[in-house]
């Protein structure tokens, strides 16, 4: 069993998104706009699953954290933040609990 697969399992029992019930299948990005890069908010750890696959597929992800609890959003963060680096991409905060991950070879500028 994958670290995913229970992480899924454990997201189901332990129901840490319990506001949002949200059917199988249903995580799909918020927004999805020219140029590869799709905006997320994720209420499942199916769509966290969903955010890595895409930045496996060499596309960014920008990711809304401040509409879930700090918790939940510590853990989504800390398991984006490990897979982004095992792929070898980076990660900018936008904004307070906005993210955009990105992979090798993307470069993000950001007006200081």
């Amino acid at each position: 069993m994958s670290i995913f697969d229970r992480l899924t399992k454990n997201a189901a029992n332990e129901r840490e998104f319990e506001d949002i019930a949200m059917p199988r299948g249903a995580a799909r990005p918020v927004e999805q706009t020219q140029g590869g890069v799709a905006v997320y908010k994720p209420k499942s750890y199916s769509e966290v699953v969903e955010i890595i696959e895409r930045l496996r597929k060499h596309a960014s992800a920008i990711v809304h954290l401040d509409e879930i609890k700090e918790s939940t959003a510590q853990r989504v963060s800390d398991i984006l933040s490990g897979a982004i680096i095992a792929l070898g991409g980076s990660m900018y905060e936008i904004q307070p609990k906005i993210f955009i991950y990105t992979p090798s070879g993307v470069d993000v500028m950001l007006d200081q």
